[in-house]
């Protein structure tokens, strides 16, 4: 999966990659550094932060980085098998 720099700091490495559904159907991408999920005041980002501080992807079991998609159909995922999903 290609390597993208936080979209908060602009600085960082990003280390989360966050799909956000929209109503009309669309969807949109967030890459997030470490630093910057930890501080965000964003309750969403907060949300994610504590789903992937312990989780686990639901195809693998490898530590999860990617959350895709909202509840009940939210995906926890490593990069590896996000990137099968979404080719």
């Amino acid at each position: 999966m290609e390597k993208y720099v936080c979209d908060i700091c602009h600085q960082n490495p990003a280390s989360y990659y966050l799909i956000d559904a929209e109503v009309s159907g669309g969807s949109v991408e967030r890459h997030i550094c470490d630093t910057c999920i930890q501080r965000s005041p964003d309750q969403y980002v907060s949300e994610i932060a504590e789903l992937l501080k312990n989780g686990v992807c639901q195809f693998c079991s490898a530590p999860a980085m990617i959350v895709d998609g909202v509840p009940p159909r939210r995906k926890i995922m490593c990069y590896e098998c996000a990137e099968k999903e979404h080719g």
